[in-house]
């Protein structure tokens, strides 16, 4: 997996993404014209870079989805690439 990422090795400097929450803002999913705001928190454990967050509720009620924590909960890892930083991440929280 390394070489299909061109990951660099270790963690993700404090410095270059600082273990804190963030506001981030995205295009809708539903409206093209409409951004919404949602919140992530990047934390550090046993020497890799995670983020977690929530979608809000509000989009989640247009489309008709489940509003409850797990429902609006994502999970990813942050990962050092040659330009830059990468994530994966998944919805469910789980």
């Amino acid at each position: 997996m390394h070489k299909f990422l061109n990951m660099r090795p270790g963690n993700v400097p404090e410095h270059l993404f600082p273990s804190v929450v963030y506001v981030f803002s995205r295009h809708s999913f539903i409206y093209p014209d409409t951004f919404i705001q949602g919140i992530v928190q990047v934390y550090r454990k046993d020497g890799m870079t995670y983020i977690t967050g929530l979608e809000p509720m509000s989009e989640m009620r247009k489309q008709s989805l489940l509003i409850d924590k797990y429902a609006r909960e994502f999970r990813g890892m942050i990962l050092a690439m040659d330009m830059g930083l990468g994530m994966f991440n998944r919805a469910g929280g789980l």
